[in-house]
């Protein structure tokens, strides 16, 4: 198996040659990322030196992922090759991330953060429903319940999650995760990274936990949005004493009716 990380000129570029390895034009290519050519070649041959990528002859010569060794399994909405025994994404679309994370979040991170998960629940596409304003609308909503052996009752948790792919990952995330808390106990940035982005979203990674920290908001990477053992929490969110009423009002906006439907049930 070759270990080797792959900076982040070279995952575009790799993302930017064709899926079924078929060779693609250097010009062509390098046209379509409008690179200069001197990052061009520097990245192509980094790609070639990793194995990851082979050259062929033709006008111009052509590049290609490494067609012998490409194993494509479909998982979520994305592409894994595993190329000399690495695993490389294909670039993920954010709305494909929602489904397997909603599943993992109730399984595994509810029993792990000890919570009685009740509703967790896909709300990045509310059509044109009123919700406050396009920063109020999380991306995934996970309602839990709590109970403690010395205190009487139970305490809900209104933890909201904004979820960010490979490339998209910086502070902005932080920010939206914040308009999100003001009706909400618990706010979260769910981040996607790839172990071969590992190394070159480091800095990006250290600037989103240091603004979130700052602000009580919680930081969880994924490698995998289905496989609870690549996810990290990083941060662990901050609970904010949030008016009974806002709670309220975000579960009645936000939510649907079936969800809705199972918390009045729950809090009985």
């Amino acid at each position: 198996m070759i270990d080797f990380q792959l900076n982040t000129d070279e995952y575009t570029l790799y993302q930017a040659l064709p899926e079924d390895g078929s060779a693609q034009g250097n010009i062509t290519t390098r046209k379509a990322l409008r690179w200069r050519k001197t990052k061009y070649w520097e990245t192509r041959e980094g790609l070639i030196r990793k194995q990851a990528a082979i050259a062929g002859l033709g006008g111009g010569g052509t590049l290609r992922r490494a067609p012998d060794q490409v194993d494509g399994i479909e998982l979520a909405g994305q592409v894994i090759e595993s190329v000399g025994g690495v695993r490389i994404p294909a670039r993920v679309r954010e709305r494909h991330l929602y489904g397997p994370l909603v599943d993992t979040l109730r399984e595994s991170w509810s029993r792990e953060t000890r919570s009685n998960s009740i509703v967790v629940e896909d709300t990045s596409d509310q059509g044109r429903r009123t919700t406050g304003g396009r920063w109020t609308r999380p991306d995934i909503v996970a309602i839990n319940l709590k109970e403690y052996d010395y205190l009487p009752g139970k305490y809900i948790e209104v933890v909201t999650f904004e979820v960010k792919p490979a490339d998209q990952i910086n502070v902005t995330a932080v920010y939206e995760a914040l308009a999100h808390r003001r009706s909400a106990t618990h706010a979260y940035v769910l981040l996607h990274i790839p172990q071969v982005r590992r190394d070159s979203l480091a800095d990006d990674l250290l600037s989103v936990r240091s603004v979130a920290a700052e602000h009580g908001v919680g930081v969880i990477t994924f490698g995998e949005q289905d496989n609870y053992d690549t996810w990290s929490i990083l941060e662990v969110a901050l609970r904010v004493e949030t008016t009974p009423e806002r709670l309220n009002d975000f579960i009645e906006t936000q939510l649907s009716s079936d969800s809705k439907r199972k918390i009045a049930m729950s809090v009985r």
